[in-house]
């Protein structure tokens, strides 16, 4: 202690960068020129029991950075110590690569020397004792042997001059023990951690000892395979928290942002000399590792499952560190399953929307800490009709629907579970511009979870548990979620008394196809929605859709819309027939199908279905029309059928369909000239539709049919078509003949002039029979006379006039007129004359029979009215004691008529002093002087003989005074009693009071 060692050098080349350790401790540098040094140390006491070395470093004119060692003998006191180039011997380092290759790199060994790595401590030239060996040129050296014996072996220099050889140090001692793990369960003896730069190892033993943290240096470099070497520098070691592992931090490590380089290190005693291998420790072989970031990629890295909570990668690292917002949850995370290459880390919490997740690999093998990637976590879609990213479940059609999301999240893809998270499937990329949706297979079981990938591929969180679909509509008159189908209203009636539904809407589909909305349901109760463009024999699913959450329930089962059919033919249940007549529906039953079914005819209650009830009463509506619908048993409807509505005969003979009546021929004719009514089947009835006559089917044109009626029928006709129905009937055409007068004789024709005879025509428009019908004709109507006597009538001409044929001639069988035509009487009356036009004489013989018939405006025809023309001269005759008269009361007379044929009775009554009137002036009410008769004193009386005496009263008589009444009887055929009846009579004395 206290003494100074001093060492002269004496260089051949000037030197730079020298520095000198003596003892291990450093010592001064004096220079005295460019080739001479001396180097100083004092001596301090901490040298006891240490051998004496002396290291110098120095930088030659080549630019080699060389190192010297010597020990005691190789120095000589009182001479410098010369330095050459034989005596500059390189430094070297060396690491261990992933495959086992092992790197040695030193500097630049000079061309004077040989260099070789030997298993013995010393230059052997045996073959088999060197691995490497070879001759320098002046360059750095790197040596890559795939053999895994190198550690262990020397590395050994030689001055090919002198063959002076160097041992410059083992090449590897094991500093680790197999037993000296940082991580027992991966075997992992030292952790670089990219978040710190710190590097984590086991404690060093060697030979048994542990050797001090403060003992121990690291040496780091990046870049093994560049030539140089790049190195980052050393670093002391320090004890961890831990015991038993030892802690160092890279130099000017620059943080998780700064360059990624390839980095390897060892590790190295400070406590022995370097070229004592006796005390000198270097590291084994050192796993480099790519310095990088973790990336935010399955492939290349990591990403967020939000769907599982869990970190997806397709590297299977052995570990994970873990921080949540910037605090540690975990260093390590262990692989809870893999799936087609993707392996599956369940994170120790449950993440949350915006928690940021920092997440960096620890590699096994060393394990070595990445720079960390941060993972903002999404949030979970929610179940909502609206907002950026949320879905709803239509189950009914299958299908999930994503809203628009933010521009940022555009192409975003969605993946979406039906079994509450257990398997999911991706369904395809959201949009920003409009929501998207995608068919997914629900069943009433489903669980719906949808989460998003971003462009990372990191999945948002999913709902914690499954959106389960509403329960499917029933058809049923009540409770939860259930519908009646009203479809003669096209509407459906929902259960809503508990309110549960206001605001839904109603989804419907037809046979299968696109889904369509109903108005939203306002109020609780039982509201009714109308479905529009829905039709018969099509098959209706309903659903309820949540405004809110955009949900649709799953679809009901099908419900088959139905609808009558107005038909006989292949009929089938609810089929049916109208009978405008009856006024009744008929209702096809078979099978009891409907047996319970109410029946509503033109929207009312016509009453309820059964096996002996299949026909129904209707009140007409204000057409013919008959619309016919079923109500079933739970209450749904079916749509109202209308019945084909069949025409209505016309009375007439103008367009088709129309019918009329000759009565005279028995027949009923049917036009149909158009073809409208063909294949219609007339019914008649002529009774007034009590009992009815099927015809058989109209053909084209004009259809007769053989029809039997007789005055005061009543004849109404109607249709049944293809389909069984029968229209409604005619008006009543009332059968009526005309009402001729009883036998009548035949007037003496002309003017009394000379040649007059009875029954014959001499003057042109003079009449020969005067017939009078009794009854009014309308507008329209004819009267059709016919004279014959079965064949005795002769007609004779006596001549022709301008060589027209007379009206009576042959080969007319009978004559018609017109009313009110010129020549034919008075039309109001009803009075019509057959009038010789020609102005030929024509003689009637014999008794002749008048055959008439009415063709009304419709072309009816009448039945037959029959009488005769005779030739009957003879008056009236009185009965016995007829006329007679007698005074009853004051200043009246009463006169008893009565004869043997029907007629008129006129009456005068005249003072005894007047002189007697003929009886055409009684008959006109004249006086024998021809002076009007006042009213009074007058009467014209019809006299039946069938009904008795007729009575007639004359008043105002003067008191107790003698009249004379006149009498005179005329037959229908006009012929007048030539003298009249007189009767004389006083009336009673009333005599005035005293």
């Amino acid at each position: 202690m206290g003494d100074t060692v001093v060492i002269s050098l004496q260089a051949s080349e000037p030197l730079k960068n020298i520095t000198a350790t003596v003892m291990t401790k450093s010592a001064v540098i004096n220079k005295t020129d460019g080739l001479n040094w001396t180097v100083t140390r004092k001596l301090d006491g901490t040298e006891t029991g240490t051998a004496f070395d002396f290291l110098i470093k120095l930088t030659d004119l080549a630019g080699n950075d060389s190192q010297y060692l010597y020990n005691k003998d190789d120095i000589n006191e009182g001479a410098p110590l010369k330095l050459s180039n034989a005596s500059i011997f390189p430094a070297f380092t060396m690491t261990m690569s992933e495959l086992n290759y092992y790197y040695m790199n030193w500097s630049a060994v000079p061309s004077t020397m040989d260099y070789a790595i030997c298993a013995e401590p010393y230059w052997d030239n045996r073959n088999d004792h060197y691995i490497f060996k070879g001759s320098g040129k002046d360059q750095p050296v790197t040596i890559a042997q795939g053999v895994p014996y190198l550690p262990g072996y020397y590395f050994h220099v030689r001055d090919k001059k002198t063959a002076e050889t160097r041992n410059l140090g083992r090449i590897n001692v094991d500093i680790f023990g197999k037993s000296d793990y940082i991580d027992p369960a991966v075997k992992a003896k030292y952790v670089l951690d990219e978040f710190t730069g710190k590097l984590t190892f086991a404690a060093v033993s060697y030979d048994g000892k542990t050797i001090p943290a403060s003992a121990l240096s690291v040496h780091f470099y990046r870049d093994p395979f560049k030539n140089p070497i790049t190195p980052l520098g050393d670093a002391g070691v320090e004890n961890s928290d831990t015991e038993g592992v030892y802690v160092s931090s890279i130099p000017s490590w620059p943080g998780p942002v700064g360059p990624r380089n390839r980095l390897y290190f060892f590790i190295s005693s400070n406590g022995g000399t370097p070229l004592d291998t006796s005390d000198d420790i270097y590291s084994s072989g050192i796993y480099y590792a790519t310095v990088t970031p973790t990336l935010n990629t399955v492939t290349g890295g990591f990403v967020f499952d939000g769907r599982s909570g869990s970190l997806l990668t397709k590297s299977g690292f052995y570990s994970l560190a873990l921080l949540r917002n910037n605090e540690t949850v975990s260093t390590k995370l262990s692989i809870t399953e893999t799936d087609a290459g993707i392996y599956k880390y369940k994170l120790p919490f449950a993440a949350a929307a915006g928690d940021r997740v920092k997440v960096s690999v620890k590699f096994s093998s060393p394990a070595i800490v990445n720079l960390p990637t941060e993972i903002t976590v999404a949030a979970a879609p929610r179940n909502l009709a609206e907002g950026f990213g949320n879905f709803s479940v239509n189950a009914a059609a299958g299908e999930v629907t994503i809203t628009a999301v933010e521009a940022a999240r555009d192409k975003y893809v969605a993946f979406i579970s039906a079994d509450n998270g257990a398997t999911w499937a991706e369904a395809g990329e959201v949009s920003s511009a409009s929501s998207k949706t995608f068919k997914t297979a629900i069943s009433p079981s489903s669980k719906i979870k949808v989460s998003l990938r971003d462009s990372a591929g990191n999945y948002s969180l999913a709902l914690n548990e499954g959106i389960s679909p509403a329960p499917s509509p029933v058809n049923a008159a009540s409770g939860a979620a259930a519908f009646l189908v009203l479809g003669h209203e096209g509407k459906i009636e929902i259960d809503n008394t508990s309110g549960k539904f206001t605001g839904f809407k109603a989804l419907y589909s037809m046979d299968g196809g696109a889904w369509n909305y109903t108005e939203a349901i306002s109020a609780s109760g039982r509201p009714k929605l109308s479905l529009a463009g829905i039709s018969a024999a099509s098959k209706l699913k309903l659903a309820f859709l949540d405004p809110l959450t955009g949900n649709v329930s799953m679809a009901s089962e099908e419900y088959e819309l139905k609808t009558a059919a107005n038909r006989s033919q292949n009929a089938v249940a609810g089929d049916f027939t109208v009978s405008a007549n009856e006024k009744k529906v008929y209702v096809n039953n078979s099978g009891a199908a409907l047996d319970g079914y109410t029946v509503f005819i033109n929207g009312a209650d016509a009453g309820k279905i059964s096996s002996s009830s299949r026909s129904f009463s209707y009140v007409p509506g204000s057409s013919e029309g008959v619309s016919v619908y079923y109500k079933d048993l739970k209450g749904n409807t079916w749509f109202a059928a209308s019945a084909k509505t069949v025409a209505v005969p016309g009375n007439g003979s103008v367009a088709d369909g129309d019918f009329f009546v000759n009565a005279a021929d028995s027949g009923i004719t049917f036009k149909n000239s158009g073809g409208a009514a063909t294949g219609l089947v007339p019914l008649v009835s002529s009774d007034g539709g009590n009992s009815w006559k099927a015809l058989t089917a109209l053909a084209a044109g004009d259809n007769k049919f053989s029809f039997e009626v007789k005055s005061g029928d009543f004849v109404a006709a109607a249709f049944k078509d293809a389909e069984g129905n029968i229209g409604a009937f005619s008006q009543p055409y009332k059968v009526s003949a005309p009402a001729l007068a009883p036998a009548f004789k035949m007037l003496l024709a002309g003017d009394g002039g000379p040649g007059a005879r009875a029954g014959a025509i001499v003057e042109s428009g003079k009449a020969a029979v005067k017939l009078r019908p009794g009854i009014a004709l309308a507008a329209g109507d004819s009267l059709k006379v016919t004279l014959t006597n079965g064949g005795s009538v002769t007609m004779i001409a006596k001549a022709s006039l301008d060589g027209v044929i007379p009206v009576f001639g042959e080969p007319m069988t009978g004559v018609t007129f017109e009313p009110g035509a010129a020549g034919n009487g008075d039309a109001a009356k009803g009075s019509f004359n057959l009038v010789n036009q020609g102005g030929v004489p024509v003689s009637i013989t014999g008794v002749i029979q008048v055959l008439a018939v009415i063709i009304d405006a419709r072309g009816n025809v009448s039945p037959v009215s029959k009488t005769d023309i005779v030739t009957d001269q003879a008056p009236p005759l009185w009965e016995a004691g007829y006329p007679a008269a007698e005074a009853e009361q004051y200043y009246k007379l009463k006169i008893s008529l009565r004869t043997n044929k029907d007629g008129k009775i006129y009456l005068v009554c005249l003072k005894p002093g007047d002189a007697a009137p003929s009886a055409t002036q009684i008959k006109a009410g004249l006086n024998a002087s021809g002076a009007p008769i006042i009213d009074r004193y007058r009467a014209s009386l019809d006299f039946t003989a069938a009904a008795g005496t007729l009575e007639h009263i004359f008043s105002g008589l003067e008191n107790n005074s003698e009249y004379a009444i006149y009498a005179v009887a005329e037959d229908f055929y006009e012929n007048l009693q030539a003298q009249p009846a007189a009767t004389r009579v006083k009336t009673l004395d009333n005599p005035s009071p005293a």
